[in-house]
């Protein structure tokens, strides 16, 4: 395996300023491309395009980047869950949540992974401090779905809840590859988890959405290749190089940069944002900030290997768990 290089700290920079405009741009554009795609057949279609480019690059770059084939219950799990149900549940949800909220409340991931942390990695523990971040995230959500049970079509709070879900399904998948992802070739471990998922979503289509056909506007095109390409394979590629070159202090960071790139996307586009939004924002941010800087501070002296095993409680896309 190739041993990573220093990057120059522009690049670092510009490069992650791009991830998170990607990421923090999905959640507009995944309620976007509802009004002509039923949810699960979005996902169907966003992961069916992805495996394409994936497969392409883990042919191309595989041997290069190194590492063991995934075990195959490593890539049914991240399949099912992380390239599956968490995607599915993201959209499910925005037909009913504005995309702005429900970007605040993934932003709970890193809390999902801490406490699982604690209970299956060694010298992850979970602390008073970790606790007392949590809890005020966690009021933030409460915040966030209360105002949502105030909609009148009586399906705001309920979504707003369900969408808590997908970051804990998603967790599963992380700890997971924490555990059993040592030394696994990354690309192949998502194109594989692609493939299982891109399966899954197919039956759920055909199952609920089989009589529900997609309108395929340019503007439902254009949204599809944005997530599928851009979303998915792009952003990938970017964190993945990140992981291996930078410091889980930096990558931490992306947590808290793409929910506001979200909120302020949905501002544009005519999202109401109320005191309580922003209360809200400042809980769960203000939460996750006390769960994920203790952790970035102790590991700040560990090595570049090191760095990149810690980096993946940061958050990251579905594979690594962002939207």
């Amino acid at each position: 395996m190739l041993s990573p290089s220093p990057p120059k700290p522009g690049l670092v920079a510009i490069l992650f300023a791009v991830l998170c405009l990607i990421w923090g741009s999905t959640w507009s554009v995944i309620q976007i491309g509802l009004k002509d795609f039923p949810p699960f057949q979005g996902v169907a279609y966003r992961l069916a395009i992805a495996l394409v480019f994936m497969t392409l690059l883990a042919a191309r770059l595989a041997k290069r980047e190194g590492g063991r084939r995934p075990p195959r219950g490593l890539a049914v799990l991240m399949g099912l869950g992380n390239f599956s149900l968490s995607y599915a549940i993201i959209y499910w949800t925005e037909q009913h949540v504005p995309s702005s909220l429900v970007s605040l409340i993934w932003a709970i991931f890193p809390i999902f992974v801490a406490i699982g942390a604690h209970f299956v990695l060694p010298g992850e523990r979970f602390t008073l401090v970790k606790f007392l971040g949590s809890a005020v995230a966690f009021f933030g959500v409460f915040l966030l779905v209360g105002k949502e049970a105030q909609n009148l079509d009586g399906k705001g709070a309920s979504a707003a809840l369900l969408v808590l879900l997908s970051p804990l399904i998603s967790t599963v998948g992380t700890l997971a590859v924490k555990l059993h992802g040592k030394d696994v070739s990354s690309l192949l471990l998502n194109r594989d988890g692609m493939v299982v998922g891109l399966g899954l979503m197919a039956a759920l289509a055909w199952g609920f959405e089989r009589d529900t056909p997609a309108h395929w506007t340019t503007e439902a095109v254009l949204c599809l290749v944005y997530l599928a390409i851009v979303g998915t394979v792009v952003a990938f590629s970017i964190w993945f190089w990140l992981m291996r070159t930078s410091k889980a202090s930096t990558l931490s960071l992306v947590s808290y940069v793409t929910p506001a790139v979200a909120v302020g996307l949905g501002v544009f586009r005519g999202e109401e944002v109320t005191w309580t939004t922003l209360m809200a924002a400042i809980c769960i941010l203000g939460g996750v900030a006390l769960v994920a800087l203790p952790l970035s501070s102790r590991v700040s002296s560990r090595r570049p290997d090191e760095h990149v095993i810690s980096a993946s409680s940061a958050g990251g896309d579905t594979g690594c768990a962002h939207q």
